[in-house]
């Protein structure tokens, strides 16, 4: 979630990674009491309906690839008034790899709001903006597979992990 807390109209502008193995299935957004479904469209067309959007005085969505980066997608969010809150939600798919017996998914830390230093943020563009620190986001993990998932591990986030292990009720063919 968003607010614009500027007084004029803003565009935001996220950028996280992506590879072959990952599509966007799914983009909606709410802008106050207005709900809208994204749909997928060339990239002209999709390009051209933004621009018009804006242009007419509406807010609009648009995700793409990274012109210079193809390993980038870039979502703006444009036409938001001031004091007006917009909540995004993008759903990814990604195939897992299966490393040593087990699903293998690795979130790059560049899709958190940064913060730990350097270490955590060496792979965000140093011209990326920085995401406001009053935004509001989560990042939620569904996994669909032929066998009961027994067993959830983060090793690089032990909190994660233990709440993770303690909230996991595996479901047949989940």
């Amino acid at each position: 979630m968003f607010i614009n807390d500027s007084e004029e109209p803003v565009e935001a502008t996220y950028q996280f990674p992506t590879d072959s193995q990952t599509v966007v299935s799914r983009l909606h957004f709410q802008l106050g009491d207005r709900s809208v479904e994204g749909r997928v469209q060339s990239k002209e067309k999709a390009q051209e309906r933004y621009d018009d959007a804006l242009a007419g005085g509406n807010a609009a969505v648009l995700v793409k690839e990274n012109e210079k980066d193809k390993d980038l997608l870039e979502m703006k969010v444009g036409g938001i008034q001031p004091a007006q809150e917009v909540t995004v939600t993008l759903t990814l798919l990604k195939l897992l790899e299966v490393e040593a017996g087990a699903y293998c998914l690795r979130v790059p830390t560049s899709y958190f709001l940064r913060s730990g230093g350097e270490e955590v943020n060496k792979n965000i563009p140093k011209d990326a903006a920085v995401p406001p620190q009053d935004a509001e986001y989560s990042f939620r993990v569904e996994i669909n597979a032929q066998q009961k998932v027994t067993y959830v591990s983060v090793p690089s986030h032990a909190l994660v992990s233990k709440v993770a292990k303690e909230q996991a009720q595996p479901q047949a063919g989940h």
